[in-house]
C-alpha cells in the first residue's frame, strides 16, 4: 500500500509518500503563510522523487488538526480534492499523532517503552498535549484525547519524554521531564500512522474533517491587555 500525507498545520509545509519503513520520500520546509502558493509543487516533487503519479497512490492521507486554523484548512481542502479527483479514501490524523510517529520513526532509540507527553504551541498562551505510550518498541499509541493546556505540569506525572513544537516559551518548558526533544508536525508520521489501517475503503474524503479542539482564533483586545498587566 502506497500512501501519500499532507501536513500544513505548522509554519511548515510537508508532503510524504510511504511504501515501508525502508522506503519513503518527503518534502518539509518551513514556508509560513506561503504554503497554499508552494503545497501543489511539493505534491508534484514528491511524486517525482517517488517516480510515481497520483494514479499510484492507493489512498491519501492528511492533519487534521490541532493546529494553525488557515493551515488546517488548506491541507485537508487540497488533499480533499486530489482524493475525490482520484476517487482514492482520504485518512485524517491528528498532527500530534504525526508529530510522535515521525520521531519514533527517525529516531526509535529515544523512547525506551515509556510514557510520552506531546506538546505543540497553540499561541494565545496555551499548547495542545497528548499523552502517549510505548509498548514492545512499536509507535506509540494516545491513551487520552488531545487536550488545549497552559501549563505543561498538568501533564500525565510520569511522562519521561516530551516531544515538542514551539513550546521552549513556556515556563513549565521541561521542568517534569527526563528529556525533551524538539520536533515539527510532518507529513511522514500522517502516512506511516495511515497505513497502519485496515478497511481504507471506508474513510471517504467528505469524512474528513478538521479538529481544532478549540474554536477561537484570537484574543480581545480586553483579555491581551489583562495578560499584558499580569
Amino acid at each position: 500500500m502506497t500512501i501519500l500525507a499532507i501536513d500544513t498545520t505548522s509554519q511548515w509545509c510537508s508532503v510524504a509518500i510511504y511504501f515501508d519503513q525502508q522506503n519513503y520520500f518527503f518534502k518539509h520546509e518551513q514556508l509560513g503563510n506561503t504554503a497554499s502558493q508552494r503545497l501543489l509543487d511539493f505534491v508534484a516533487d514528491v511524486l517525482d522523487q517517488a517516480q510515481l503519479t497520483l494514479e499510484d497512490i492507493s489512498a491519501f492521507a492528511c492533519s487534521q488538526g490541532p493546529g494553525a486554523f488557515t493551515g488546517i484548512r488548506l491541507g485537508i481542502g487540497v488533499s480533499q480534492g486530489i482524493a475525490f479527483a482520484q476517487n482514492k479514501p482520504l485518512i485524517p490524523i491528528s498532527s500530534l499523532d504525526g508529530m510522535v510517529a515521525n520521531t519514533w520513526l527517525t529516531r526509535p532509540e529515544l523512547f525506551h517503552n515509556q510514557s510520552v507527553t506531546v506538546a505543540m504551541d497553540a499561541r494565545m498562551n496555551q499548547m495542545y498535549t497528548g499523552e502517549y505510550q510505548q509498548n514492545d518498541g512499536a509507535v506509540p499509541h494516545s491513551i487520552r484525547p488531545i487536550q488545549l493546556q497552559d501549563d505543561l505540569t498538568q501533564s500525565q506525572s510520569d511522562s519521561k519524554l516530551l516531544v515538542s513544537y514551539q513550546c521552549a516559551q513556556y515556563e513549565s518548558f521541561g521542568s517534569t521531564f527526563k528529556s525533551v526533544i524538539e520536533a515539527t508536525p510532518h507529513a511522514l508520521g500522517i502516512a506511516y500512522l495511515a497505513s497502519l489501517l485496515s478497511n481504507l475503503e471506508s474513510y471517504l474524503p467528505e469524512y474528513c474533517q478538521p479538529l481544532y479542539i478549540r474554536d477561537k482564533v484570537a484574543q480581545t483586545t480586553l483579555e491581551r491587555t489583562q495578560i499584558n498587566l499580569s
